[in-house]
């Protein structure tokens, strides 16, 4: 009983490791459909992991595909691992311990051994690595469906000497990319702090432009401006820069004819420059909103060998080989690559990450029919010549159900344009936004604190010269009367020291004038 348990638990660990090296998918009571292939414990081969090949299976491949399919006897497949193809799925299947396989490639298997090879059942089967680990087996004939494999050309009916019969041609190839979480914030501040040359350029302008209105406006005795080279030419740029921005203070304004001609030039030229300036940070935003792939450097993934790896190297890719989609779907998911290349129904497999936008959009779509098919032990020409029939006659039937295995790509409903939640996107989740706005408010909060606290203590030693100066402690009220009283004579004194100087600046203005018509005088 005790020996009988131990070996019980070795198998089941075995099996849990060969699941976990081969990232299949681990279901506790996995549920078997009709369209699975089920292979127990003791009839599954993985070379170089798990099992071995029976002398059982060795007698039964004696006899050729035909004869089995005949006689009603036991058919055996060898499948890898590329949904929606072709699945696997283990090891615990209520009481039954085995294998599954699961996908496309095993549903069109069990109505062609239906049609084909009435009373036969697969019991045997070797989940393979790769394509390359099955044509290992192509020599010696061992097994009779082999799927799934790949070929560019759909007219073609034989893979390495071997029958081949198509099933499903993928129309297009997806260039699938990673966002390594860019920054788009300091994306977006950068770009605009690299049109500082335009910057300098405005600020230039307008200073040649004040410089210009206040010449004109002095040489035209004008006296909206001051005579002073200084004043004057600050008092120009400040001009130009609001009317060039459109703001129009109406402080200063030019009022001989010249100057006014000039004024109605540089409106429309400030209008323009400032009209380009906001282009280029609507551009700006506009190009940090819209992710951009520069395929140029970047890795792309695809498996060693497949018609995606050879489109890519034909494109003049950077491409990186892998054995497994399995190794390359890591390999993107761990941003080791930048991007892969996979055919359109393939792409089911990214629909979560695509539909969640966890990091993986489409980038681009190549048109590059790649056919998917079985291939078949070559001494079986009535069991291929049915095969290819049946795919033939009811090839309408058979898509219905690989449909079914296909899942469209779906992207979140919401009420926003796209454009809108790009953009929100560029400034609400990006850490960096986050971060400027949490400290922008501490600093305000604190800064407001800090003049409550400097208004309650100017107050408080306010009151304290009050008492200091009387002697006794002076009421509240009384305080607030004394300061009026206080702020009013303040006030007095101001008003009078302006008056005074306004009246001597009318007097030289008015003496400026009186010389400058007495100096006109013959």
């Amino acid at each position: 009983m005790m020996c009988r348990l131990s070996v019980t638990h070795m198998v089941f660990l075995s099996t849990v490791s060969v699941s976990n090296a081969l990232f299949v998918a681990w279901e506790k009571d996995a549920n078997l459909t009709s369209d699975d292939i089920f292979i127990k414990f003791k009839n599954t081969y993985i070379p170089r992991r798990f099992g071995r090949i029976t002398q059982e299976f060795r007698n039964l491949t004696s006899h050729s595909l035909d004869e089995r399919c005949q006689k009603g006897m036991g058919l055996s497949i060898s499948w890898s691992l590329n949904l929606p193809y072709a699945g696997i799925l283990g090891p615990r299947f209520g009481k039954e311990s085995g294998f599954a396989a699961r996908g496309i490639f095993p549903n069109v298997i069990n109505r062609i051994v239906q049609h084909c090879c009435n009373g036969s059942k697969i019991k045997y089967g070797a989940f393979v690595k790769s394509i390359w680990e099955a044509e290992d087996f192509f020599s010696e004939q061992k097994y009779d469906f082999t799927f799934p494999v790949y070929i560019a050309k759909v007219d073609k009916d034989s893979y390495r000497d071997q029958p081949f019969v198509p099933v499903v041609t993928a129309p297009r190839v997806m260039l699938l990319v990673s966002e390594k979480g860019t920054k788009k914030t300091k994306n977006f501040a950068s770009t605009i702090f690299d049109t500082w040359p335009f910057l300098v350029f405005i600020l230039a302008a307008a200073g040649a432009s004040g410089m210009m209105v206040w010449l004109l406006e002095f040489v035209f005795f004008s006296n909206e401006f001051s005579k002073k080279f200084v004043n004057g030419a600050w008092d120009g740029f400040w001009w130009a820069v609001v009317t060039m921005t459109t703001v129009g203070y109406g402080d200063s304004s030019p009022k001989s004819l010249p100057g006014r001609l000039f004024c109605f030039i540089w409106i429309i030229t400030g209008i323009n420059i400032i009209s380009i300036f906001t282009a280029l940070v609507t551009a700006s935003v506009t190009a940090t909103t819209r992710p951009y792939f520069n395929i140029h450097g970047a890795k792309i993934g695809a498996v060693n060998g497949s018609e995606e790896f050879r489109l890519g190297v034909s494109i003049n890719f950077d491409m990186q080989a892998f054995s497994t989609p399995v190794a390359m779907t890591k390999a993107v998911q761990d941003f080791e690559i930048d991007g892969l290349l996979i055919d359109n129904y393939a792409l089911t497999r990214f629909s979560q990450f695509l539909e969640k936008g966890q990091g993986l959009r489409v980038e681009r779509t190549i048109e590059h029919p790649i056919t998917y098919g079985l291939v078949l032990p070559s001494g079986a020409p009535q069991t291929t010549q049915c095969v290819r029939r049946y795919m033939r006659n009811y090839n309408h039937e058979i898509f219905d159900h690989i449909a079914k295995y296909l899942i469209p790509i779906k992207t979140k409903q919401t009420d926003k344009n796209l454009a809108v939640e790009a953009t929100e996107a560029l400034f609400y989740q990006q850490t960096t936004f986050v971060k400027i706005v949490r400290n922008g408010v501490i600093i305000v909060g604190s800064l407001v604190i800090i003049g409550l606290l400097w208004e309650l203590y100017r107050r408080y030693k306010q009151g304290l010269l009050c008492k200091s100066k009387s002697g006794t402690l002076v009421p509240n009220d009384a305080k607030q009367q004394m300061i009026a009283l206080q702020s009013k004579s303040e006030s007095k004194k101001v008003n009078a020291e302006e008056l005074v100087l306004g009246f001597n600046k009318f007097h030289k203005h008015w003496v400026e004038q009186l010389e400058s018509v007495r100096s006109r005088k013959p």
